[in-house]
């Protein structure tokens, strides 16, 4: 993370690939893995066809990143390219080469302003998200503001929650699924910040996501997602108060609009919430308010158009390990698949302990869309990490991953057939990564 004025601290638990020198251009890692899939071809909702056999596949791939990044007194910018290319055995002799690129801006206008500029493109296969979980980071994808409320309190109490806007990368198992074989998204987010004092700043922020399956060239057939495309625009004001150096109010009004082929609606809502930390160790927060659907067009119609949402955080630090846990429920769903309302859940655990070679992680993920489309997702995923110098990493990674559907009326085809469905999957993943900078003092 980056702390403006100050010299960069490396995020807790993680690899900082970074030179010394944090201004200019970097190569940040380099890597290559071999993977066994339990399940064919394990890309996309219905792509093993109906009558066909569950068989396993072997997979293979290597990617890098480079990028680039400045700090200065009164602004940072990072940017960072990620190319790999992944070959897999099976039912279509899968090949796909994904890309991803971001970049972050931030500055400190005059006053008590500050901007934040975010712009995000991946073209991805499921495997690239299921993997990221366990994927040590590489550059600061995200900086620290520093106008950022949390900061104050973060020098003491690290880990108070901030809780999530309407819109959310899609960068998870269901979506992948929903879209098919292949996936790209672009997200867009600019933030705007006014530091009324020290303990109450205003937040203006709009965010724009695009979400949309592609064919691949391999097998264009079963590349086929429930989704084509979908678009999603949002505005937000929210405002945060610091009662105490420990505790902080939330107050956010949002409206999101989407629109794909099944649904073109409007979303509002309104929330209040508060976090606090317990101690160095321990922190929660919650949250709660109300939301209104405003449907301009919808394959079916919904029960209701209002409804509350609600969520949680617990978080727990120590020296080695970092445990977390959060719950949401929301009004519709982040893919324009018409639900009336999403549920999510996310578990994790880290362990690592500085100047230790050996690092574990473990997560935990769970979504549920329910009325007009009832379908649900959830995956588990560890991953043994081990430090061999200063240079090189290995990882012994796991994933599995269950899908499944009660009722999606209307969208139950693919091509003009019933769709089968996706079966469980589990795979196993061994990579090797090389940073040219230190990344793990082992001595």
């Amino acid at each position: 993370m980056f702390l403006f004025g100050q010299q960069p601290v490396p995020l807790f638990g993680a690899y900082n690939p970074l030179s010394p020198e944090w201004n200019g251009w970097h190569i940040y890692s380099v890597a290559g893995n071999a993977t066994y899939y339990s399940a064919g071809l394990p890309y996309g909702y219905g792509s093993i066809s109906s009558g066909l056999s569950e068989q396993p596949a072997l997979g293979a791939g290597a990617d890098g990143a480079v990028g680039w990044s400045s700090v200065r007194d009164r602004s940072a910018a990072a940017f960072e390219y990620v190319g790999s290319y992944q070959a897999q055995s099976g039912y279509t002799g899968f090949q796909a080469f994904n890309q991803s690129l971001s970049a972050d801006w931030q500055r400190k206008l005059g006053g008590r302003w500050s901007l934040n500029l975010v712009a995000d493109a991946a073209l991805a296969t499921r495997d690239q998200y299921l993997y990221a979980l366990t994927a040590p980071s590489t550059t600061t994808s995200a900086f620290a503001g520093f106008t950022d409320l949390m900061r104050p309190v973060a020098g003491q109490y690290p880990n108070i929650p901030v809780f999530p806007t309407l819109v959310t990368p899609a960068a998870d198992v269901l979506g992948e699924t929903l879209f098919g074989a292949r996936l790209f998204t672009g997200q867009f987010t600019a933030g705007l910040t006014y530091q009324k004092s020290p303990r109450l700043a205003w937040n203006f922020t709009a965010i724009g996501l695009r979400m949309q399956g592609l064919a691949d060239g391999s097998n264009p057939e079963q590349s086929a997602g429930l989704l084509s495309a979908s678009t999603s625009v949002s505005a937000n004001l929210r405002v945060r108060y610091l009662l105490s150096r420990r505790s902080m109010l939330n107050f956010g009004v949002e409206e999101m609009r989407t629109v794909s082929r099944i649904e073109d609606i409007y979303l509002l809502r309104t929330t209040v919430g508060i976090t606090h930390a317990f101690s160095r160790r321990w922190s929660a927060g919650m949250y709660g308010g109300g939301s209104q659907l405003s449907p301009l067009r919808l394959t079916y119609p919904l029960s209701s158009d209002f409804g509350y949402v609600a969520g949680g955080t617990l978080e727990f630090q120590s020296y080695g390990h970092t445990l977390l846990g959060a719950v949401n429920r929301q009004l519709g769903d982040a893919y324009g698949l018409g639900a009336l309302n999403s549920l999510t859940s996310k578990a994790s655990w880290n362990w690592r302990r500085p100047g230790n070679p050996w690092g574990i992680q473990t997560v935990f993920l769970w979504q549920k869309l329910n009325e007009g489309v009832n379908v649900q997702s959830w995956s588990v995923t560890g991953a043994v990490n081990r430090a061999f110098s200063d240079h090189f990493t290995g990882q012994l990674a796991y994933v599995y991953l269950a899908f499944s559907q009660s009722s999606l009326p209307g969208i139950l085809t693919n091509a003009g057939v019933p769709n089968p469905g996706v079966p469980n999957q589990s795979s196993v993943r061994a990579s090797l990564t090389w940073y040219p900078h230190e990344t793990h003092q082992i001595r």
